[in-house]
């Protein structure tokens, strides 16, 4: 059985900043086989009399605050420093630990490479953390506090988020599942098959994974995962060019290799041979995003160094159309923050940059660049972006938050017809789920036969097809939800379904007389 479904529709022009529905994927803590679920690392802690909250900073400067010691809202101000004055124990348990009194007399807390308690005023110490020779905290704490209303009551920070005794140090538990701290850096890869979404982190613990991975069904923390380094690959283009290379992209026989001075190198040949390089005086390449059907067009990021007369680093967007012979600066309207990733669909012209300022998105016809903002994406710096193979789904790693992902804004003026269950365009059969990306319609026919409209968003329509579908062509005619119907483009997708043919006849050979057996009443 074989047909051909021919999907009518018209493009629309969505603005990009209200088109995306963003959902989270994963959460922000982590995995780390300690007492409790691990984040990222915060350095003060402090508890507020008045009401037993417990305050935490974030390394990079918010304050949040608990009461339940599991959700976190996030404080405009510091709390107050504890009235209680700094010890002067006999002894301290390490050099340069940090002292705390409590209102128990002689019960004092130290800090350090571990917790420790005294209970004769620091002539003796009492290890709280460590077990086999690790912290069961996972890193040395960088903060401690003790609450004034209960001596046994106190909480850590440490490089792997906040930590909670309520027994005087003697069992601990983590403070860190719903805390928005995830210090996510890259996108190493996308979900795709058996494997989840893998990223790393701005900066490891020790003895930790380079690479965590969200895994298809997990719902509790991002998990270590095997990522090969890309380390090797910097380092081998480092030795080849004689520079500190920060980024490496290929695509087919082509290769750009960007450095930490703001220097780009081209290769036609996988790096056997190299270009002489562009300089960008006073820059740092961050990313670079190479069009996989013609690898001569590229896109980089740059960030330039603060000065003296500026503390800001304005990000710099460059494109070539020519394997890097010129570069064009299309950073036009771009706000002046520091920028960190690019992805582009070079197909549809969209473009989509991470900055410290948020997401960026533009035209490569006529660059503008709008932020998205809303349905959903935290505000918080994006320090990368990725687009999945067939420019339908864009990523985002939010700072603090995690990864985000939506259906691509570009598709508001691009509609595209794929299965709902993992966003490609293959053969479907009669019944399938698919989606319909960039809008919102409404009745959905195919052949005039009626398509089921599953629940959906401003940015995607499920549907699914009748199983009914005879003949060799299907018209798939949609309504907008402002009444308009779609009519201004044709597009004909080829759907294959092998083996159907068989497997009805043999069904039919198994059963030619077969009927639905007749219910006798009971009386």
């Amino acid at each position: 059985m074989r047909f051909f479904l021919i999907l009518a529709f018209a493009l629309l022009a969505t603005a990009g900043h209200s088109f995306a529905q963003w959902r989270r994927l994963g959460n922000a803590a982590v995995d780390l086989h300690l007492s409790g679920l691990a984040t990222g690392p915060m350095d003060r802690v402090q508890f507020r009399s008045a009401d037993g909250r417990l305050f935490a900073r974030a390394s990079a400067g918010q304050w949040y605050a608990t009461k339940d010691f599991e959700t976190w809202t996030l404080e405009g101000a510091e709390p107050a420093a504890s009235s209680l004055p700094p010890p002067i124990p006999d002894r301290v348990p390490e050099p340069g630990a940090i002292l705390r009194a409590t209102s128990a007399r002689g019960v004092l807390y130290a800090a350090g490479q571990s917790v420790w308690r005294s209970d004769d005023g620091g002539r003796s110490w009492t290890n709280l953390t460590q077990w086999r020779q690790r912290s069961l905290l996972g890193a040395a704490a960088a903060d401690l506090a003790v609450s004034p209303n209960d001596p046994a009551s106190i909480a850590v920070a440490t490089g792997t988020g906040v930590w909670r005794s309520a027994d005087s140090g003697l069992t601990w538990s983590s403070c860190n599942a719903a805390l928005p701290h995830l210090p996510v850096r890259r996108i190493l890869s996308l979900p795709r098959g058996a494997q989840g979404a893998r990223i790393s982190f701005l900066s490891s613990q020790p003895g930790t994974a380079a690479a965590f991975e969200w895994q298809p069904g997990e719902r509790t923390a991002w998990r270590p995962a095997v990522e090969p380094a890309p380390n090797a690959t910097l380092l081998a283009a480092s030795r080849r060019l004689g520079a500190i290379v920060t980024v490496v992209q290929a695509q087919g026989e082509w290769v750009y290799a960007g450095s930490s001075d703001g220097r780009l190198w081209t290769s036609m040949n996988r790096g056997a041979d190299w270009s002489a390089p562009g300089f960008n005086p006073g820059a740092a390449i961050e990313s670079i995003a190479v069009d996989e059907r013609d690898p001569r067009r590229a896109l980089v990021v740059l960030s330039r160094q603060a000065t003296a007369d500026s503390l800001r680093t304005p990000a710099v967007v460059l494109r070539t159309l020519n394997g890097g012979l010129y570069w064009d600066d299309i950073t036009t309207n771009l706000p002046e923050t520091a920028a960190f990733g690019v992805t582009a669909d070079f197909a549809s012209n969209a473009v989509y940059v991470a900055a410290l300022g948020g997401l960026y998105q533009a035209d490569l016809t006529a660059p503008s660049w709008n932020r998205l903002s809303g349905g959903g994406l935290p505000v918080s710096p994006v320090l990368d972006v990725r687009l999945d193979a067939a420019g339908n789904q864009l990523f985002a790693a939010v700072y603090g938050f995690g990864l985000y992902t939506a259906i691509a804004p570009h598709r508001g003026r691009e509609l595209r017809v794929v299965h709902a269950a993992d966003y490609t365009a293959r053969p479907a059969s009669p019944g399938a789920l698919l989606s319909i990306l960039g809008a919102r319609v409404t009745d959905v026919t195919a052949s005039g036969r009626p398509a089921a409209i599953l629940p959906s968003s401003a940015s995607e329509t499920h549907v699914q097809l009748p199983y009914d579908l005879t003949g060799s062509g299907v018209a798939l005619s949609f309504l907008a939800a402002n009444q308009r119907e779609f009519g201004a483009a044709l597009v004909a997708v080829e759907c294959d379904f092998p083996g159907i043919d068989a497997a009805i006849a043999q069904l039919r050979q198994l059963a030619p007389d077969r009927q639905p057996r007749q219910r006798r009443a009971v009386p």
